[in-house]
């Protein structure tokens, strides 16, 4: 997110902190894993604004396909790497 209004830059960059940290989002859910992922690596900042990115993403997905946003749950990446896992077991 280099370019584009600030407003809605810092709109969004709330709107992901609060999608990672509510106590009724967090369980369980793609925005808080992939925020959690990234903040070990990255630190909290880059993974809040990446979160946000990856929110605008799924709002301008549904506002164009019209569709439903479906949630593909917290364990997304450990499915994602499964061969990973098992090799670290």
């Amino acid at each position: 997110m280099r370019q584009g209004k600030r407003y809605l830059r810092g709109a969004l960059c709330q709107m992901a902190w609060a999608i990672s940290h509510t106590i009724s989002y967090t369980k369980d859910k793609y925005p808080s894993a992939l925020f959690y992922r990234l903040a070990g690596r990255h630190g909290v900042k880059e993974a809040n604004l990446a979160v946000a990115c990856q929110v605008l993403r799924i709002m301008f997905h549904i506002i164009r396909d019209g569709g439903l946003y479906r949630e593909v749950g917290g364990d997304y990446f450990d499915r994602l790497h499964r061969s990973a896992l098992n090799t670290s077991l």
